[in-house]
């Protein structure tokens, strides 16, 4: 069962004011619909959820808890609520810086004008997502070169929380058994 668009997950990207869904990633891969193939602000959004999942601590270690969930059969009620529960925390504080990485990659990673026309037709959350970088990196930034750069470097240090150290730590000492 895939279910990384449930309860607490990541939202597929719907890029018109119709809501039709374009694109989506699911922690281990993603996903561009038909119709959205040829659309490189798609592409790039779906890369940059990509390089957050498989580059980054926090990413790494939220894709491996969605594949324990939903392709190990955990059968201990006690662990699956558990991992469930870590999953759920770590995706819930970190959806929203998610998506500004990605939306604003994906805007940027194209020439002015279609990405002006691409923002323009996302809706108000992914456009806030988008506002939320451009006014940190725009001020300091003119070139989109380093637009990228910036918002990469940013989202891997975003992504490298305490989380893994202290579970670690936690851990540590408890038998696998």
């Amino acid at each position: 069962m895939n279910s990384y668009f449930g309860t607490g997950r990541l939202k597929p990207l719907a890029s018109t004011a119709q809501g039709v869904v374009v694109g989506k990633h699911d922690g281990s891969r993603a996903t561009l619909y038909v119709g959205s193939l040829d659309d490189p602000v798609v592409f790039y959004h779906e890369a940059a959820h990509e390089a957050l999942f498989t580059t980054t601590i926090d990413g790494s270690i939220l894709a491996v808890l969605w594949h324990a969930i939903d392709r190990l059969g955990i059968t201990d009620a006690r662990l699956l609520k558990d991992v469930s529960a870590t999953a759920r925390a770590l995706m819930v504080s970190s959806r929203f810086a998610h998506e500004v990485v990605a939306t604003y990659y994906g805007i940027k990673m194209v020439d002015d004008k279609p990405g002006a026309l691409a923002l323009a037709k996302l809706p108000r959350s992914y456009r806030t997502y988008f506002k939320t970088a451009s006014e940190v990196i725009d001020p300091w930034f003119k070139s989109s070169f380093l637009q990228v750069r910036v918002i990469l470097a940013l989202g891997n240090f975003t992504f490298r929380s305490p989380f893994a150290r202290r579970f670690f730590q936690d851990h540590s000492s408890r038998s696998p058994d």
